[in-house]
């Protein structure tokens, strides 16, 4: 089972076929973003505190690069140390 979610989550970092934006649901992108840093090997351990209102308004974005936006601000946040990031 653990497996298959990380499998699940290597998909998240494929990125989407070309094309042009679209809304992306904000709250989506963050929770995926933080399912990704909660399973990278050397950021294992660090707490992941995020809140997006649920009612955020979409995003116009390719939703992979939303996506792994979000990621890159939480990774370079626990590169400098933040806790929880």
């Amino acid at each position: 089972e653990r497996l298959l979610a990380l499998v699940e989550l290597f998909r998240l970092l494929q990125p989407d076929p070309p094309g042009p934006d679209e809304p992306v649901h904000l709250p989506t992108a963050v929770e995926e973003a933080v399912r990704l840093v909660a399973e990278h090997p050397r950021l294992a351990g660090v707490r992941c505190a995020v809140t997006v209102a649920p009612d955020a308004p979409p995003a116009l974005a390719r939703p992979d690069r939303a996506r792994l936006a979000v990621y890159a601000l939480l990774v370079a946040a626990a590169d400098a140390g933040a806790d929880p990031v």
